[in-house]
């Protein structure tokens, strides 16, 4: 694989059907964040590797027909995802995985070893069009503030306009930590220049996300932003995990799922 020093928005491909779904969405966040982009898959075995691979520079030539300005790559590798996470972000420099929401049972014990957050889309309108929102939820959590660096870079390099929507608390522990972080997300913010909405919701850090998510709902061009389970209560067993239960209420709607488990890649910018 060429030019391994360069950060790289991987596309999960598993089907030739997924070049509208997810690749032409992966080619638009390459280009906003001036990265390149890996067209990307697992494999059981060599047979069926050489295979996918064959299908995924079938779908490469197709890219570089329409965005001949963005370095495009092919990569399968043999093996789990989960035990490949390290891997792809240190010796390829992966900052990004956009994958097809149908997906996500195939991918979620990868996202769960992921220092760098899956985008999960499933290819209604253009990409441009649905990135010009953010809605950022900011709850009592220390990774909640952090989630914000991302959506800054969707504000810096794709012009989106950026909601925030603080938690609601009663308790004035918990007040205390939301009103830090979102100082903290005005603090980061306040050094670039895209628009910003801030508002308090009417529920707790529990439904914040939920909240948010019905507001970006109402529009045709927003992107949500969430902070993912540290960890799997009997709970989240039974009914699914918190990312898994946003992913099936949001409808047209991108998520980005960020990992809490691990320490977060950023940019180079």
């Amino acid at each position: 694989m060429a030019n391994l020093s360069e950060q790289k928005i991987l596309a999960y491909v598993n089907h030739e059907s997924d070049y509208q779904d997810v690749v032409e969405y992966a080619a638009y966040v390459a280009k906003c964040f001036d990265k390149d982009l890996c067209l990307f898959n697992v494999a059981k075995s060599k047979t069926e590797k050489a295979q996918k691979s064959s299908g995924l520079y079938v779908i490469k030539e197709k890219m570089e027909e329409r965005f001949p300005k963005i370095r495009t790559s092919v990569l399968v590798i043999t093996g789990s995802l989960e035990s490949s996470m390290e891997m792809l972000a240190d010796a390829y420099d992966a900052v990004l995985m956009v994958v097809n929401r149908q997906y996500y049972g195939d991918v979620v014990n990868g996202f769960r070893e992921s220092g760098f957050p899956f985008l999960f889309v499933n290819g209604v309108g253009s990409a441009e069009e649905r990135f010009e929102q953010v809605y950022l939820p900011i709850d009592f959590r220390r990774e909640s503030k952090e989630a914000s660096i991302w959506a800054s870079y969707f504000g810096r390099f794709c012009n989106s306009s950026v909601s925030v929507f603080g938690a609601n608390e009663k308790y004035s522990e918990e007040k205390k930590k939301v009103h830090s972080n979102i100082s903290s997300v005005r603090q980061l913010f306040g050094q670039f220049s895209f628009p910003v909405r801030y508002a308090i919701g009417k529920t707790s850090s529990w439904g914040i996300q939920k909240e948010s998510l019905i507001a970006a709902k109402e529009l045709n061009n927003s992107l949500f932003i969430m902070v993912g389970s540290h960890y799997n209560s009997p709970f989240d067993y039974l009914i699914g995990t918190p990312e898994k239960r946003i992913l099936r209420r949001s409808a047209d709607v991108p998520v980005l799922c960020i990992n809490p488990r691990k320490d977060m890649y950023l940019l180079c910018d």
